[in-house]
């Protein structure tokens, strides 16, 4: 057995339409897939902002309880900090986008199936599904990146982190410098 429900059904012929009971059969096969992605458009998007937001926002909380080493705590670290919240919004917000893309492709499909021609792949939902999978990993992985640098640089202002510090390349640096500034 395949992975999805529509592979193992018997492909229509392009001469003559499917029996109504196997085109019933891939329109609920595909709307088996329309409720799968809508289920993880909502479980995955809530995974995702509640552990990024958690760790950044657990950092804020944490710099607030401080007492004297609040100010320089948050100075040290406090722009990552909200930054990773923005980039974590952000990459919620793209994978609402991919899950609802997904739906939309998912629909159309049925729409096909339910009068009986093969369902498209393809089209501007199929892309801009496409493009946001593999765009909100790295924008996860930004906002983890901003959390370790709130950490380095927390580390750094009480000379708790080693002199040799991190190694840290380059352009990394250089995306330091520029939170810095903002």
């Amino acid at each position: 057995m395949s992975e999805s429900p529509i592979e193992d059904l018997p492909a229509a012929s392009p001469d003559q339409p499917p029996p109504h009971d196997l085109r019933e059969q891939r329109y609920q096969a595909v709307l088996s897939l329309v409720m799968h992605a809508r289920e993880m458009q909502g479980g995955y998007g809530k995974w995702l902002l509640a552990s990024l937001l958690a760790a950044h926002t657990g950092a804020i909380i944490a710099i607030t309880q401080a007492g004297d080493l609040s100010a320089p705590l948050f100075r040290a670290s406090g722009s990552y900090l909200v930054w990773g919240i923005v980039v974590t919004l952000v990459a919620g917000g793209f994978t609402w986008i991919n899950y609802s893309a997904a739906i939309h492709f998912y629909m159309r499909n049925l729409n096909d199936v339910r009068q009986g021609k093969e369902p498209r792949n393809g089209g501007a939902s199929w892309w801009i599904g496409q493009a946001i999978f593999f765009t909100v990993p790295f924008v996860a992985i930004g906002s983890l990146v901003l959390l370790a640098l709130a950490a380095n640089s927390a580390l750094r202002e009480f000379h708790l982190a080693q002199s040799p510090q991190l190694p840290v390349p380059q352009w990394l640096h250089d995306l330091t410098q520029f939170a810095r500034r903002w």
